[in-house]
């Protein structure tokens, strides 16, 4: 399998629903972009190629990551560190420990090792704003409301990796992500939010080293859940959250009035374990026309 690395910057800001209307997160999920390729795809009679090669293998996502100028962040791994050697035990190196939630690729083996130093780098990539609009419902009051926009700073932005298996499917996913960065992602796309501008990533050496590494510990890339044949033996030894994903299907097709997905646990990204597992797309329509999937395969590094 061949990684390429894509960065995305969004001029325009974006909104990555989080729960919470009048707030955004500023990262995306694996299966949130696979749900915006696979919208690009089926305008072009193209969804069973981008399918097929995702659930042969022979295309993987991992999240969209913060990125700061030339340094990729990874998720923090679920796993217990000692800090003792670095004699940063105040609390305001406490806190800054605590609420990391991503690691440039180059300070991983520190940060594993315990001797990372708080504060060492950068963790603010954005912000968010608020935007006044006023819902109007037929014979009702206008109700006003505040929609949450994520800006990212100068040179931030979201990168993500992609496993290819080959040239074809790497030029598939160049023309879906080219024709997704055009309709946008997230929350307010007709509103001009969640555009963004797309190229191949550069530098990514020292990230390729640790997709590439053969440790003890697999750490995910993104949202996963293990088959049912290799949930049993990934648990062992494993140190993990569970997320809920869920929402509603973006298909006007789908049934006469907007309709809820099932709703997914998966593993969230930096879930640890002591072997890898594939995952899987998950059919989570609920009675409608048509399935609707669900990206849950898994993408790791290894420490």
């Amino acid at each position: 399998m061949k990684h390429v690395v894509y960065k995305l910057s969004f001029p325009g800001g974006v909104h990555l629903g989080n729960g919470f209307l009048n707030d955004s997160d500023g990262f995306i999920r694996a299966d949130q972009l696979f749900s915006g390729l696979f919208i690009e795809a089926l305008k072009d009679n193209r969804e069973q190629d981008l399918l097929s090669a995702v659930q042969k293998g022979e295309l993987l996502l991992s999240d969209a990551m913060p990125y700061k100028e030339d340094v990729y962040y990874l998720p923090k791994p679920m796993v217990l560190i000692d800090h003792s050697d670095t004699e940063q035990t105040d609390s305001v190196s406490k806190k800054w420990y605590k609420n990391l939630k991503y690691i440039p690729a180059d300070h991983m083996q520190q940060y594993l090792a315990g001797t990372l130093e708080a504060g060492s780098f950068d963790c603010h990539f954005g912000e968010v704003s608020r935007r006044a609009s006023v819902g109007i419902r037929t014979g009702s009051d206008p109700e006003p409301y505040h929609v949450g926009i994520y800006h990212f700073y100068e040179h931030c932005g979201l990168y993500f990796i992609a496993d290819v298996d080959s040239d074809a499917q790497e030029l598939l996913l160049d023309d879906l992500l080219r024709d997704l960065s055009f309709s946008g992602i997230g929350g307010g796309k007709t509103r001009g939010l969640g555009r963004f501008e797309v190229r191949k990533g550069e530098k990514t050496d020292k990230l390729i080293a640790l997709l590439g590494n053969k440790g003890t510990r697999y750490i995910l890339l993104n949202g996963a859940l293990p088959k049912d044949d290799e949930l049993d033996t990934v648990l062992t030894d494993a140190t993990y959250l569970l997320e809920k994903r869920s929402g509603f299907v973006a298909s006007s097709g789908y049934a006469e009035e907007q309709q809820k997905k099932k709703d997914l646990l998966v593993f969230s990204a930096g879930s640890c374990f002591t072997r890898s597992f594939a995952g899987d797309i998950f059919d989570v329509s609920n009675g409608g026309r048509h399935p609707v999937y669900r990206y849950a395969k898994g993408m790791f590094f290894s420490v």
